[in-house]
């Protein structure tokens, strides 16, 4: 019944959490669709520290995809390209 609130309701980072409780290794993969969904539905779960909790039970990877920290660190490290006077680009 959980998994149907879900499917009429994915911004439900509750019932999310609920599901994350007595899932099954065969599941991992609905759920993480389910949480892409709430996500999509509601960009402002970010904010919930139950969708949170939630997607950090689903992989570090997936998690950090999620919630936007790998491509947060790709961007950090890349060095800002400077240009002389002369047009030329420095690192």
């Amino acid at each position: 019944s959980t998994l149907k609130s879900l499917e009429l309701n994915p911004d439900n980072p509750g019932a999310l959490s609920n599901l994350l409780i007595m899932y099954e290794d065969g599941d991992l993969q609905n759920l993480k669709i389910a949480a892409h969904k709430a996500l999509e539905k509601n960009k402002e779960n970010l904010n919930d520290l139950n969708y949170v909790e939630a997607i950090s039970c689903l992989g570090e990877t997936f998690a950090k995809d999620t919630l936007g920290v790998n491509k947060l660190s790709k961007n950090r490290k890349q060095k800002p390209r400077r240009q002389t006077s002369n047009g030329k680009q420095i690192n």
